[in-house]
């Protein structure tokens, strides 16, 4: 059985005889502790001191690691806190790293990448911070059944109009499938939507923004396959000034027109330029016999 915590009186009371009487195993045993603990009393004397006579503990007694960079601390809550209060992106233990090196540069000195993340996770414990998984909300939820029934119709017309009222339909079998091809264009980021945020513990809705409109490079990737599964070269557009150092340096690449085919725009989107540079790069090579 668990022996019943010494309040902070008896404490001192053995305290006071131990050093007139010294730190003997008797006069351990007397107070039912190791010499050990007797030997803590007498260190922590001040504490005991001020602390209540009829506690079992001594408020100045600090059990977690002193924390290093108050201030910093301090300005990365704030942070946080303020992108919290408007749902506005996720917050990853890579960002947290990245504003606490930029508000104390010392953070990142002599420490490691393993050190640096456990020190942030005693940063979310004393904030109350927690790692969730962000919620989806839909305005309106359709069901398994409901969703399979507008796919199979839509797929049911999409057949019926290819095979019998098409520029293809007179094309015996399955080689009137391999002329039909399905483009579209993509926006890839550099950083991604996380799965996960930082937010305070017990939220019940983990929401943030899904878009990329803020601050991200961006470049947009042209796909397309034939109804057969074959695939063309891809085209991907970067930010950049048409026949700039950019475009020049992408037309070097060794993987230009074998396996990728690398474009510009001044945002990296698609416009028209874009879409004749994939007419004439991908499309046209891939109908035509030369």
């Amino acid at each position: 059985m668990r022996a019943v915590p010494h309040q902070n009186e008896r404490k001192l009371e053995a305290i006071e005889r131990a050093k007139g009487e010294g730190m003997s195993k008797d006069l351990a045993k007397q107070y039912n502790v190791n010499r050990v603990t007797l030997y803590r009393w007498v260190k922590n004397e001040s504490a005991i001191r001020s602390a209540k006579p009829s506690k079992t503990y001594a408020k100045n007694t600090k059990h977690a690691p002193p924390v290093t960079f108050q201030a910093m601390e301090k300005q990365l809550f704030e942070w946080d806190s303020a992108l919290l209060s408007f749902g506005s992106v996720g917050v990853t233990t890579e960002c947290l790293m990245i504003m606490a090196a930029r508000f104390e540069p010392r953070f990142l000195k002599d420490r490691s990448p393993a050190a640096a993340t456990e020190y942030l996770r005693r940063f979310r414990r004393r904030h109350k911070l927690s790692i969730r998984r962000i919620t989806h909300r839909g305005t309106k939820q359709r069901s398994d059944l409901e969703l399979c029934v507008v796919a199979a119709s839509f797929g049911h017309s999409m057949r019926y109009a290819f095979e019998h009222d098409s520029a293809v339909s007179f094309v015996a079998g399955d080689e009137k499938y391999g002329q039909v091809f399905n483009m579209d264009q993509t926006p890839i980021y550099i950083d991604m939507n996380p799965t996960t945020t930082i937010t305070f513990r017990g939220d019940r809705n983990v929401d943030v923004l899904q878009g990329m409109s803020e601050n991200s490079f961006r470049a947009s990737v042209f796909l397309c396959a034939s109804a057969t599964g074959a695939k063309l070269c891809p085209l991907i557009v970067f930010s950049g000034t048409p026949g700039g150092p950019i475009e020049e340096e992408l037309h070097a690449h060794p993987l230009y027109s074998k396996e990728v085919f690398l474009a510009v725009q001044k945002k990296g989107y698609c416009d028209e330029r874009a879409m004749h540079i994939w007419i004439n790069e991908v499309w046209r090579p891939s109908v035509t016999s030369s």
